[in-house]
């Protein structure tokens, strides 16, 4: 991301939402596509787990912890579970 738009809180607010978009999209994405998606779900998994891990507590950041759980959620449910049993 461009740091310019990570150093104003509107700068902060646009990223939040582009990323909740991504895993928004990525998990409608793999729903309906799950065959073709299979051999990125795993790289995807482990960035959305990564951005959930630092998401900030601000109100703004709501709707991408929302979504990338919900990302998650899906995986977990679908026959790619194993991917968080170890």
């Amino acid at each position: 991301m461009n740091p310019a738009l990570e150093s104003s809180s509107d700068g902060l607010e646009v990223v939040g939402e582009l990323k909740a978009a991504v895993c928004e999209n990525t998990s409608l994405y793999m729903e309906e596509n799950e065959e073709e998606f299979q051999g990125y779900l795993n790289d995807f998994a482990l960035a959305v787990w990564a951005v959930l891990g630092n998401v900030s507590q601000s109100s703004a950041r709501d709707r991408l912890a929302v979504t990338a759980i919900k990302f998650l959620t899906t995986v977990s449910t679908s026959v790619h579970y194993t991917l968080f049993s170890g």
